[in-house]
């Protein structure tokens, strides 16, 4: 078994095995967000199908855009540290990895919240990472958990 396939069992089949067990999020002041007409469930284990590049589509056939916060930021630790337990530079070279394979798309780097916004608000299979506060009251955005 590879280091990838041994690294992505230990750390997404919990993720994907939890149907039935209740998990906490996440800690910290961020939360997962796509556009409000994604069919996705706000708890779906496709959002970490999604998360790990290991699906383009959601379940209903839409293409999934992963919008990654900028490299280094709170929000792109809290992706890689906190919810998906691994250091930036391992997801980033996995999801590069992806990218190559002709698995995912490559994921579009959002350099600001207003960006991340604009592209959740204009592609109905995005994915991102944002305060609770930006999402708060906007119609067109819904928060969605890890299960």
């Amino acid at each position: 078994m590879s280091i990838v396939a041994l690294w992505l069992a230990v750390v997404f089949l919990p993720l994907l095995s939890a149907h039935g067990h209740e998990k906490s999020k996440p800690p910290g002041d961020f939360v997962l967000v796509t556009n409000a007409k994604n069919g996705v469930p706000s708890r779906s284990v496709s959002i970490a199908k999604v998360l790990s590049g290991r699906s383009d589509r959601w379940p209903d056939g839409t293409k999934a855009v992963l919008v990654l916060p900028p490299a280094g930021s709170p929000a792109m630790r809290w992706l890689s540290e906190d919810a998906l337990g691994m250091p930036e530079k391992m997801l980033r070279r996995f999801l590069l990895q992806q990218v190559f394979r002709g698995a995912v798309p490559r994921p579009i780097e959002a350099r600001s919240v207003a960006q991340a916004v604009d592209i959740l608000r204009n592609h109905r299979g995005a994915l991102a990472v944002l305060t609770p506060g930006t999402v708060q009251g906007d119609r067109g955005l819904k928060i969605l958990e890890l299960p």
